[in-house]
């Protein structure tokens, strides 16, 4: 019984700090330059999708990229327009992820906002 609350509580933190599909996450992100520098971070929300829900979402081809298990992290711009990095995985890492989008470039992206510059 003692092993089972600590199952049950390990079970229900880690449900806490997880987020579920549509959830919107603090994230920072800096993609890289031209002159293969990175930006400075960019203090984003995001959500997680999988590659079958933003295919209706992706414009101008870049369909093939997307694969439709694959989990994504989709950036939705004040301006418009739509990012969606490959996590290569199921959450984003707060050590940080080194990944591209549905267009090849390069981005870093780590979960939070602490220490975004």
């Amino acid at each position: 019984m003692k092993y089972l609350l600590k199952f049950l509580a390990l079970t229900m933190s880690v449900a806490l700090v997880l987020p579920s599909y549509g959830d919107e996450i603090k994230i920072c992100a800096a993609y890289k330059k031209k002159d293969n520098t990175y930006s400075h971070g960019y203090k984003l929300t995001a959500d997680i999708k999988t590659g079958a829900q933003i295919l209706p979402l992706i414009k101008d081809g870049y369909e093939p990229y997307v694969n439709q298990d694959s989990k994504y992290l989709h950036i939705s711009w004040k301006k418009g327009g739509h990012t969606f990095i490959d996590l290569k995985g199921d959450t984003v890492p707060k050590q940080g992820l080194i990944s591209e989008d549905e267009k090849g470039k390069e981005w870093v992206v780590k979960s939070g906002w602490y220490k975004c510059n």
